[in-house]
């Protein structure tokens, strides 16, 4: 009887235990497992000097932590970057065509999601012993609209601050003689006559208005342009609508002043400060 008392009682007990064991094992939270990392989006095409955000969603069992590091590989530049939010910024002086961006899980650091992204690099033309960069192509004439890829050389808008209009101005005589004069008689057959405004004129060699300067160009970064080295500011031809004689120009960062509300623009540079020269032109190809 003590026996078999004593056997009910262990068999009791191993119940107790083995109840207490399947409890637990049925409440204790699994491990979460990262299985991949997706990154949105999974291709970008994006020119200098701009900012994109990035999204990444950390996939896997049992709910795993949203929490990714990023980075940034394959960049030239010091100024191309991705914050620790996901957004991408490509430097103005970026010169790589391709780089990656990477998400590592925090909770697994041997899970990474890697995207490309294209860097649009402007389309560039030799001619006349310079490099030009194609702004526009009117392809049922078989011409394009070039500018020089650098400026060469710095200049006055004017030998005077007496207000000039761009037809009156001494850079434009410059550039229409004896800079025009410059390349050999075969390539200067090939320089369109372009009317330029305002003033209905017709120019071989001209300097973008701000309108063309602002819708030519994909961003502030693609208009930075380099003199020995180093961005500069180069002149267009828009002159402010105001009394004085300041013409506009693009900066070091590649933007260009907005309009005043009365159409005028604020600038700071005059005529006879000497800035940088990006001819531009029309050539038949």
């Amino acid at each position: 009887m003590k026996k078999r008392k004593k056997s009910l009682l262990c068999l009791i007990l191993l119940i107790i235990v083995v109840a207490f064991t399947s409890c637990d094992s049925l409440t204790k939270e699994k491990d979460p497992i990262v299985d991949y990392i997706l990154i949105n989006p999974s291709q970008l095409v994006i020119a200098k000097g701009l900012s994109y955000q990035y999204t990444a969603i950390v996939h896997g069992t049992n709910k795993p932590s949203q929490d990714v590091v990023w980075n940034v590989i394959g960049h030239n530049s010091l100024a191309t970057s991705i914050n620790s939010n996901g957004e991408l910024t490509i430097g103005s002086n970026e010169t790589a065509s391709t780089i990656f961006v990477r998400a590592t899980s925090t909770f697994d650091t041997s899970k990474i999601g890697t995207v490309n992204v294209t860097i649009r690099q402007p389309e560039l033309y030799s001619f006349g012993g310079l490099m030009w960069q194609v702004l526009s192509k009117d392809e049922a004439n078989n011409r394009a609209l070039l500018i020089t890829q650098d400026i060469i050389e710095l200049n006055q808008w004017h030998t005077s601050d007496i207000r000039r209009t761009w037809e009156q101005s001494s850079l434009r005589a410059y550039l229409n003689n004896e800079f025009y004069n410059q390349f050999s008689p075969t390539d200067r057959e090939r320089i369109r006559t372009t009317i330029v405004n305002p003033g209905n004129l017709s120019d071989k060699i001209f300097l973008l208005s701000v309108y063309e300067a602002r819708n030519y160009f994909w961003s502030d970064g693609d208009r930075v342009a380099v003199f020995n080295g180093a961005a500069y500011v180069w002149w267009l031809r828009t002159l402010n609508s105001g009394n004085d004689s300041s013409p506009a120009g693009v900066r070091f960062d590649g933007s260009i002043v907005a309009p005043a509300p009365d159409d005028s623009f604020i600038i700071v540079q005059r005529m006879t400060e000497y800035y940088g020269v990006r001819p531009a032109l029309w050539l038949n190809l």
